[in-house]
């Protein structure tokens, strides 16, 4: 019903996620900022063992750095992570 009491409401048609691998890049090219950061912050950690299926390790100032701009401009995790993307 209406807020005024006449008629009948019309029902809202739901958008459906069909494609989340799409959707979820989506979500994050939403926090694609520039940021210019100092040479001296080592993003990656020392290069691992080379063994295949050893997921990237970033270092502890990077990480911080990444969730620091995260709180700085109320972003959810997805678009941090596009921000702080290389």
């Amino acid at each position: 019903m209406r807020k005024d009491g006449t008629g009948a409401e019309r029902p809202r048609k739901r958008y459906r996620v069909r494609n989340w691998r799409e959707y979820d890049r989506s979500l994050i090219a939403r926090g694609d900022l520039t940021v210019w950061l100092s040479l001296d912050l080592a993003w990656h950690a020392p290069a691992g063992t080379g063994k295949r299926g050893r997921p990237l390790v970033f270092s502890g100032a990077a990480i911080q750095c990444a969730l620091t701009l995260k709180v700085l401009f109320q972003l959810p995790l997805r678009a941090a992570q596009g921000l702080v993307e290389v």
